[in-house]
């Protein structure tokens, strides 16, 4: 308990440096994403050089936060101030966390069993499940906890140890990072974990609406309102901890970014993206490519230049990106890459018709419609990214070619 505390506090303390901010909503997301992306360094680095060990990523935590401190005390302006407590948002993450606990600590409703032979639901009250529900959670425990335990990167196969290309490195390197600071068992700990990131990913849609000026209940009820996004056996949602959680988490912080006019912040997190879950870079791609554009055309600049200049440089920069990784030590890597781009899918043939109306409950698609309008007229960047999502949940759903789409992206 005690090293969980301590590494605990080492976590927190990077969040003293709000008081620097003027605009605390910002300075949270600034804090967030570096105290993320300092951890994910640390993680991989010292994963791939064999020294992960608890002793010297905590000194090394304990270095880094000492040095922030003593930026921060020795930061002449501007001066101290206490930040005014959003009690607003912390009702919403008292509702988040009581919601999510229950889940797993005491869950009453309707469940299914792996070993039923049909497809059928048991009807359960206030059961504990401590351990994961998700099928990639429990062999995200097998690579976290071989991690820690071999101090290397999550690359070897925990059934005969031999190596193989884990394209989802750096979210297990990382999780097993954070881990390995709160001293914890990542098979009975990983539902925390997950409770922790999932209310974060509630608190950054919060954050992303109240920097868009909305108000405090608004953002309140609209972020809320993710609880109520079906989890299922085949669809992972807030109740579990995959890799494109923090991908969202990522897209969201550079979400908030673009709304807060912080382009290049927010191609920082094109970044962290793309390392951790990315298929994602479409969507915030798209939004960075859209506030971009919008800006260029306010300010009256030549979009054709810039768009022809872009398009050579991206033609130009494909082949010989791809000339030179493959004449490199990469090159066994991005043919292991090209052989999932086309795959046969475990569902053959059929097509997995997910009705939107069956994730999203009605109130929220009616008032997300109503919404639309203000959108496209206020955050048009924000409209195309959603547009986005509605192509590809129709390509999905009724179209046969999706899986020319869905291969492209071997991720999804």
């Amino acid at each position: 308990m005690l090293n969980f505390i301590i590494g605990l506090i080492l976590v927190a303390i990077p969040f003293v440096l709000l008081g620097l901010f003027s605009d605390k909503k910002k300075g949270f997301i600034i804090i967030l994403f570096f105290l993320l992306l300092f951890h994910t360094f640390l993680a991989v680095l010292t994963q791939a050089l064999g020294i992960f060990y608890y002793w010297l990523i905590i000194s090394i935590s304990a270095l880094a936060d000492f040095a922030l401190l003593i930026f921060y005390f020795y930061k002449k302006k501007p001066a101290f101030r206490i930040p005014k407590i959003d009690w607003v948002l912390l009702l919403v993450m008292a509702i988040a966390a009581l919601t999510l606990y229950q889940v797993h600590y005491n869950y009453t409703g309707k469940i299914n069993l792996t070993t039923d032979r049909v497809v059928q639901y048991h009807e359960v009250k206030n059961m504990k499940y401590i351990f994961p529900y998700f099928s990639d959670e429990w062999y995200a425990v097998s690579l976290i906890k071989h991690s820690i335990n071999s101090h290397a990167l999550p690359l070897r196969d925990n059934l005969n140890n031999n190596f193989f290309f884990n394209l989802e490195m750096f979210f297990h390197s990382l999780i097993a990072e954070i881990m390995l600071v709160l001293d914890s068992d990542p098979l009975t700990q990983y539902i925390l974990i997950s409770m922790f990131f999932n209310i974060l990913i509630i608190v950054l849609v919060y954050l992303f609406l109240r920097i868009n000026n909305i108000s405090k209940l608004v953002s309140a009820i609209a972020s809320l309102s993710v609880l109520y996004i079906t989890c299922g056996a085949n669809l992972p949602g807030i109740w579990h901890l995959i890799p494109v959680h923090l991908g969202i988490i990522f897209s969201l912080i550079g979400f908030c970014f673009l709304a807060s006019n912080s382009i290049f912040m927010a191609i920082l997190s094109l970044f962290l993206v793309f390392l951790f879950y990315p298929p994602l870079i479409l969507f915030l791609g798209l939004g960075v490519l859209a506030f971009l554009f919008e800006k260029f055309f306010k300010e009256k600049r030549n979009l054709f230049k810039i768009i022809s200049y872009s398009l050579i440089a991206l033609f130009l920069l494909i082949p010989v990106t791809y000339i030179i990784l493959m004449l490199s030590p990469m090159a066994g890597f991005i043919d292991y890459i090209f052989s999932r781009v086309f795959y046969v899918s475990f569902y053959g043939p059929n097509l997995t018709n997910i009705n939107f109306y069956n994730i999203i409950p009605w109130p929220i698609i009616l008032l997300a419609l109503i919404g639309l309008p203000f959108v496209f007229k206020q955050k048009k960047w924000l409209f195309y990214v959603f547009l986005l999502g509605v192509c590809f949940w129709f390509f999905y759903s009724f179209i046969s070619l999706f899986n020319l789409i869905k291969h492209l992206f071997f991720f999804i």
